[in-house]
């Protein structure tokens, strides 16, 4: 049977693991932001609106996925400290 540290220690790796993922997709949707802002700026004409469209629906993607990563890095930091696991194990 596991103790509680290694339990928080296991899922501390997940969260640590996971908050990684989120921060990775979070990046890409950095990219495709600027990707799509400079479509929008470089378009001409009739492909103006409709690449102002998919800069906006870029911009939200981000926002959500920035969200996510903060979530994350919140929930992470609400796993008790080694410190404090050694106390819960006295």
């Amino acid at each position: 049977m596991r103790t509680l540290s290694e339990n928080l220690r296991a899922l501390w790796r997940l969260l640590a693991d996971l908050s990684l993922d989120s921060y990775l997709l979070w990046r890409d949707e950095c990219r495709e932001v600027q990707g799509a802002f400079e479509r929008w700026a470089r378009s001409t004409g009739g492909e103006r609106g409709p690449a102002f469209d998919a800069y906006l629906a870029a911009l939200d993607r981000e926002e959500a996925a920035a969200s996510v990563y903060a979530m994350r890095l919140q929930t992470l930091g609400r796993v008790p400290t080694a410190t404090r696991i050694s106390e819960h194990e006295r």
